[in-house]
């Protein structure tokens, strides 16, 4: 294990002291409101724990080359991941409640420092639907932050292969699905003008013929799907990764 391992581990270690003697320091702390920059993304110290859960899990050895399935909480529930992903080797780096300035702050723990074949994204619901603080981004907004998360990636990872699944309908944010339609087409368009960047569409396989979404895709918490709902929502998911992947 070399040095750089140590310290991290020193570090999760002294988050975990902290978070269990301080229960207050949960909460969020919002340095600044811009995404155009990594250092100036808000910083989430309820995350920390977290991060660090998904960091021992790998015990000092960092697998390298595997496609990161990076993103809030849709993606950490999602306990059949590696089967229903099979062939493809992915590496479950959800964290719940995550925003996109939480991504791209765990960006180079959770994502670059396991040079991954691929990534693929799921994050942003979060921001159009309300944050830890209460605040909520409008579709530009969230655009905008996944545009730096994004490129903050690509400059890490040259030539990686990234795919961002779009923002799915959840019933207890419905109010917010035409915001989050808003932010789904300008990231079609963004990801269409790169050969690296892949959008994966999948509100055609969640809404029905009117436009509802299917009730019996969700768990009662109306955030979050079934085993129903991951099953559809990820073979979407696999077919467009399996189509563009090398």
């Amino acid at each position: 294990m070399n040095k750089r391992n140590n310290i991290r581990i020193i570090i999760c270690g002294l988050f975990l002291l902290i978070g269990s003697g301080l229960g207050f320091l949960a909460g969020t702390i919002n340095t600044k409101n811009s995404t155009s920059d990594k250092e100036e993304a808000s910083v989430s110290i309820g995350y920390e724990q977290a991060v660090c859960d998904i960091e021992n899990s790998y015990e000092g050895n960092i697998p390298q080359g595997k496609i990161i399935m990076y993103g809030s909480s849709s993606f950490r529930f999602w306990e059949t991941m590696e089967s229903d992903m099979a062939p493809l080797q992915v590496l479950n780096h959800g964290f719940g409640g995550a925003t996109l300035d939480d991504a791209l702050n765990y960006a180079d723990r959770l994502v670059v420092a396991f040079r991954p074949s691929a990534v693929v994204i799921y994050c942003g619901t979060n921001d159009l639907g309300g944050m830890a603080d209460g605040s909520i981004k409008n579709a530009r907004q969230a655009y905008e932050s996944s545009v730096a998360l994004i490129n903050y990636i690509s400059y890490s990872l040259p030539g990686v292969k990234i795919f961002y699944v779009a923002s799915s309908p959840q019933p207890l944010r419905w109010s917010v699905w035409e915001e989050e339609k808003k932010c789904n087409n300008l990231m079609k368009e963004y990801c269409s003008n790169y050969e690296h960047l892949f959008y994966i569409d999948t509100e055609s396989v969640l809404l029905d013929s009117e436009g509802d979404f299917y009730k019996d895709y969700y768990l009662d918490d109306g955030l979050h799907f079934n085993e129903k709902g991951y099953e559809v929502w990820g073979s979407v998911i696999k077919d467009e990764v399996m189509k563009n992947i090398d």
